[in-house]
């Protein structure tokens, strides 16, 4: 659920002893879609206008990374460059007309070859 900035300002201002940001950082909403920062929104609007100039084929807003141990780093945007097809794994107990619809529109949409994993 994403929350608008005025949802946030409100959200804080109930806090019993909301305390100012821990970096001094204002949250800014672009395009509906809500970042923690102002310098982090400009870099979404940076992304988006590389893939606009065609520069990347497109990206992705804050990819998860497991380091083990449970520790997991999330990065603000992952690029991915022209000319490249990403493999995808889904791992499916059986091929649903709807998942195979999906499938279609998503890789017609993003370079990327979905392949379904099935147990053998």
């Amino acid at each position: 659920m994403r929350m608008t900035l005025q949802e946030y300002a409100n959200l804080q201002s109930k806090r019993k002893n909301a305390k100012p940001q821990k970096y001094h950082n204002t949250p800014n909403i672009i395009d509906d879609i809500f970042f923690r920062s102002k310098l982090e929104a400009e870099c979404y609007q940076y992304c988006k206008l590389l893939q606009n100039n065609g520069e990347i084929e497109y990206f992705i807003l804050q990819p998860r990374f497991e380091l083990g141990g449970g520790a997991k780093h999330y990065s603000d945007f992952l690029l991915v460059p022209k000319g490249i097809t990403l493999p995808i794994l889904d791992a499916k107990g059986y091929e649903t007309s709807t998942y195979r619809l999906k499938k279609k529109l998503v890789e017609s949409k993003y370079p990327i070859k979905i392949e379904m994993w099935r147990k053998k």
